[in-house]
């Protein structure tokens, strides 16, 4: 995260903790902007199915609730997100794109 904010590769960071991927992504997205999560785009690890299941928890709800394998959101720009995604990879990570960041209308 440093290096890239040192390199202004990136204009926020949300840790997806208690609240979910919204709750805690909206904090970083600038007023006028919406957010648009794209749920289909990761691989969700077996638990939270398991815990959807045996819970009868609404989608929804896991939502709001849990990170659903999602750890950190960066928000980029688009023009950006290849050399991200480099520099990401270079360390071990696996980015993957979730969705975007829209001006409302």
């Amino acid at each position: 995260i440093v290096e890239l904010h040192k390199k202004k590769l990136i204009n926020g960071v949300a840790h997806i903790t208690g609240g979910g991927i919204l709750g805690n992504t909206y904090r970083v997205v600038p007023k006028g902007y919406s957010l648009v999560v794209d749920w289909l785009r990761w691989k969700r690890p077996y638990i939270f199915d398991l815990i959807q299941q045996e819970g009868n928890v609404p989608e929804s709800d896991m939502r709001r609730t849990f990170n659903l394998g999602v750890g950190l959101v960066f928000v980029i720009n688009e023009k950006k997100v290849d050399l991200v995604f480099k520099c990401l990879k270079q360390i071990g990570e696996k980015p993957f794109i979730i969705g975007g960041v829209y001006k409302t209308k």
